[in-house]
């Protein structure tokens, strides 16, 4: 039997919508990795942990913003990332 898209009854008819306002950016660790095809010294891939300190919630509208920039490392833009602490 072939199935046809119907909209949820609990909807009333209206298409569903997601939106998001703020982005969360992590710094997370680097670890030893374990890819096969690395071809000149050890992999290294991130990790479970990040540090919480250097966590920043920026708005959408500027993560868009610094996102196109053309710079190479548009994250040190945003407000407050960073810091000269070696985070960034």
């Amino acid at each position: 039997p072939q199935r046809q898209h119907q909209s949820a009854p609990e909807l009333g008819g209206r298409v569903p919508r997601v939106r998001f306002s703020h982005v969360r950016i992590r710094q997370y660790e680097r670890i030893l990795g374990d890819n096969p095809s690395c071809s000149s010294g050890p992999s290294v891939s991130i990790g479970w942990q990040y540090d919480e300190s250097l966590t920043r919630t920026v708005g959408l509208d500027e993560y868009e913003y610094y996102r196109e920039s053309p710079e190479p490392s548009f994250m040190a833009a945003l407000s407050g990332y960073g810091g000269g602490n070696g985070g960034g």
